[in-house]
């Protein structure tokens, strides 16, 4: 049974489309009944699961609300299936895939109500538009429904073979589909568990990518171009190769550009990959070139706007641009999807704001509103990265440090130094995060010189000289800690004492 949650998602999700239940609402016997009411409270008020809905509904837990549940699913399938191809909420690629769904559908439907001309017609086309597109998916519909007709239903026994045969063809095809996704699901697994071992999770990548890598010039696939392509700059940015990760970044976004006429799904998630390129390079300019082209391809609503702005956030806070970086934090904040953001996405948001507003507290950038920062609210959310006992809660450690020495909290200071010296020494390996080290290291040489500025710069020079050897650009796969540069953060605590 469809859970209440699910049911939510679809709802927001059919309101953003101005889809109601799937009803035709001016048919004369059409009326109000319980599923328009429950429709309603689902989209107006916070309901979390069964109990309170069936009593909302009914005051009470009924027997009727496993029905009226039911109804209410059926009449949400209808919905999702009545929104347009051409809908200004879908990508263009979206679209042309959206359509295509939509027609091999029909042709199914069709098929079990005998119509076989019509299913026929709708067959032929899809498998041509999709052909085009690269879509092997709905080219397997759509041949095997051409198979049967032209073998079970005419048995016409040239066309049976011709379609029998490309339909091997793209079995074979959707085979090699199903192994890149594998890898490269495989890939991503094994990187959240060897995070400390790179050499190993980069020879594993790079075994997963020498078995696809002889298909790449033969497969035409959209699908299997993309995910063979995306693991092979797994397998550079795993060996910090970013000058490889630039040169087949834009390879793969030339390669759709020209394969697939308008697939800007498939360019900007490489256009995504050679920015984090650029960052890593330090070419700040190169970087916000490459936003503004994967801006041009994809709007407000694309999965990927977020992360692409965010991109453009952390090269501002990096190249100290704190005027453009709070424009472009208020624009995603502000979003209207903002709210809806993953976790993980959402507490980047959090995180780099909690610095800007750093910014904003010591004098760097003028306010734009009276808002105080509270430690205790950030802290509340960055659930996830605050159980990130190894890499992602260190910038919220540190962020709190930061506030507290400007806000002369000297006692609060001591306390949480302790508990950080604590910290370090179970969880944060020196060889996996250099800089991180150095900084927390030069943190702590404040509390323990009574805050006094000239004692602390001379007692932090081993610290600051680990930071000159390692620096931003060759730290590693954690670079994207450091929202503000260690060197220039530094300073800007030490205008503090």
């Amino acid at each position: 049974m469809i859970r209440v949650k699910v049911i939510s998602e679809i709802i927001d999700f059919l309101r953003r489309h101005k889809r109601y239940q799937g009803k035709i609402l001016d048919q004369k016997e059409w009326k109000r009944d319980n599923s328009d009411l429950f429709f309603e409270k689902i989209l107006t008020e916070k309901i979390n699961d069964d109990q309170e809905a069936a009593s909302s509904i009914f005051g009470h837990k009924d027997h009727r609300y496993k029905d009226l549940k039911s109804r209410l699913s059926d009449n949400l399938v209808t919905s999702i299936l009545s929104i347009q191809p051409n809908s200004q909420y879908l990508s263009k690629p979206s679209k042309k895939y959206y359509a295509l769904i939509r027609e091999i559908a029909v042709a199914k439907i069709l098929m079990v109500k005998t119509l076989q001309r019509p299913a026929m017609y709708f067959a032929r086309k899809c498998y041509s538009r999709a052909e085009g597109l690269g879509f092997y998916d709905i080219m397997y519909d759509a041949t095997w429904i051409l198979k049967y007709y032209y073998g079970v239903m005419l048995k016409k026994e040239s066309e049976y073979y011709k379609y029998n045969q490309k339909l091997s063809n793209i079995m074979t095809v959707l085979e090699l589909e199903n192994k890149a996704f594998s890898y490269y699901a495989e890939c991503l697994i094994m990187k959240k568990k060897e995070r400390s071992n790179t050499r190993s999770f980069h020879e594993f990548a790079a075994s997963k990518f020498d078995e696809l890598a002889p298909h790449i010039s033969e497969c035409d696939s959209s699908r299997f171009q993309l995910i063979a392509r995306l693991i092979k700059l797994i397998c550079t940015s795993s060996n910090s190769d970013f000058e490889s990760m630039l040169k087949d970044s834009d390879e793969a976004v030339n390669y759709f550009s020209n394969r697939y006429k308008g697939n800007s799904a498939a360019s900007h998630i490489f256009l995504l990959q050679k920015t984090a390129a650029c960052i890593r390079l330090g070419r700040y300019k190169q970087g916000l070139s490459t936003v503004y082209q994967t801006l041009n391809l994809i709007d407000d609503k694309n999965v990927n706007w977020f992360p692409t702005k965010h991109n453009e956030f952390f090269i501002y806070m990096q190249s100290g641009r704190y005027q453009d970086a709070r424009r472009i934090y208020l624009q995603a904040t502000n979003h209207r999807r903002y709210k809806n953001l993953v976790p993980h996405m959402k507490e980047d948001w959090v995180t780099g704001g909690a610095y800007l507003n750093y910014i904003i507290e010591t004098g760097k950038l003028e306010p734009h509103n009276k808002f105080k920062f509270r430690i205790g609210k950030f802290l509340n959310e960055v659930p996830e990265y605050s159980k990130d006992r190894r890499v992602k809660n260190i910038p919220i450690l540190i962020a709190q440090i930061i506030f507290m020495i400007h806000r002369k909290q000297t006692g609060k200071v001591i306390d949480r130094m302790d508990a950080i010296k604590q910290y370090c020494g179970r969880n944060l390996r020196y060889n996996e995060a250099v800089r991180s080290n150095a900084f927390i290291m030069a943190l702590m040489e404040i509390p323990k010189r009574s805050f006094n500025k000239i004692a602390v710069e001379r007692h932090i020079g081993r610290f600051t000289k680990r930071l000159e050897e390692v620096p931003l650009h060759l730290s590693g796969k954690n670079f994207d800690l450091e929202i503000i540069p260690y060197e220039r953060l530094l300073e800007y605590v030490l205008e503090e004492l």
